[in-house]
């Protein structure tokens, strides 16, 4: 029976469906790029804030684009039930391979030395829940985003609903909402430092792109990755906004940005950002252990070959992962939820193409 929803999900159903925004290509490609360009420089205050930006994008990014699928499928039966099940099926299949390999190859990047986890610890990283965990990184330092990100998934069908409802007036009220409530945990602790909602307004700025989303697009389509840089240069070099505060004004800044450009002409940037994109959860996850690899592992062959490797694979891995483990289960997840709510026409869109899983 399951065969047979697969089929329903076809192929061509899926890429019909995955004509998307080629500024939100842009956004999560940027996103990624800067993510993988921080990690392979050395360790500095430039370096960090640089990959920070890169997952704050990704929040932005991730926030927007289901808040579109959620109203693409607006008035389908069990929309949250789907939405939740196609979730799952997106963010941990590879996300648990992730854990698997790093904890059967003794993988240790950044670190020189791997550090043994308790059996607590691995089902906190498995379930991507090692954020209520008093540990200084997960078991492969990426993850670190993805609890963050399932945790907003779980309010997001209420803030689609109070935004459908209440517009950007709702949008100011769920920021100003956030922000309270981040800064009352963050002064009475009562999680013992985990500071579990700090990251909640950064997600609402997906919330004001949405808002903003059929708003017409005045600027320039070059502007947009110029903006995206320069608002990470800002952030990389002022200390001052590198703080929780400064992370939730970047957010809503992007959000608040996001709408206001042109689409970018089709093209080899486009093309370029599409096919990133598209693979940009694989490479998230993938580049650390091939890191470990080619730069601890191999560390007895010349640099310029080590680099040739990692180039390669970070290339190939990603592609290998998503047409091996992230396209087939993710269609997995489409047909169980078009078996438990059978409608004629779903939205297939975002969380095939778009999430960070993420972010």
């Amino acid at each position: 029976m399951i065969q047979h929803g697969l089929h329903s999900v076809s192929k061509s159903r899926i890429d019909c469906a995955n004509k998307g925004d080629r500024n939100l290509d842009l956004l999560r490609t940027a996103a990624v790029l800067v993510v993988l360009v921080a990690h392979c420089l050395p360790k500095s205050p430039p370096q960090q804030a640089a990959g920070h930006y890169g997952v704050l994008m990704f929040f932005v990014h991730t926030a927007l684009v289901l808040l579109l699928s959620l109203k693409r499928q607006m008035g389908a039966p069990g929309l949250t039930v789907r939405f939740y099940m196609q979730r799952v099926f997106r963010v941990y299949p590879l996300s648990v391979l992730c854990v698997l390999v790093t904890l059967a190859f003794r993988i240790s990047w950044p670190d020189a030395v791997y550090t043994p986890r308790s059996g607590v610890s691995i089902m906190a990283n498995l379930l991507l829940v090692q954020n209520f965990l008093h540990e200084r990184v997960s078991i492969s330092p990426p993850l670190w985003s993805l609890p963050f990100e399932l945790q907003m998934y779980a309010v997001l069908p209420a803030v689609f609903w109070i935004l459908r409802k209440r517009g950007m007036f709702g949008a100011v009220c769920l920021a100003a909402g956030s922000m309270a409530l981040a800064t009352i945990e963050a002064l009475t602790n009562p999680f013992g430092g985990l500071f579990v909602t700090r990251f909640i307004p950064c997600f609402i700025g997906g919330a004001f792109a949405y808002c903003m989303y059929n708003w017409k697009r005045r600027l320039y389509w070059w502007l947009w990755p110029v903006v995206i840089a320069s608002l990470g240069l800002f952030y990389g070099i002022n200390a001052q906004i590198q703080t929780v505060p400064g992370d939730w004004a970047t957010c809503t800044a992007l959000g608040l940005l996001v709408p206001m450009f042109r689409e970018v002409p089709r093209g080899l940037l486009s093309k370029a950002a599409v096919l990133v994109a598209r693979y940009s959860y694989g490479i998230y996850l993938s580049h650390a252990p091939l890191l470990w690899l080619c730069f601890q592992r191999l560390a007895i062959l010349p640099a310029a070959i080590r680099w040739a490797v990692f180039g390669a694979l970070i290339c190939i891995t990603p592609v290998v992962l998503y047409h091996l483990i992230e396209e087939p289960t993710i269609r997995v997840g489409k047909a169980l939820s078009f078996r438990m709510f059978p409608i004629d026409e779903v939205d297939t869109q975002a969380s095939a193409k778009h999430s960070l899983a993420a972010s």
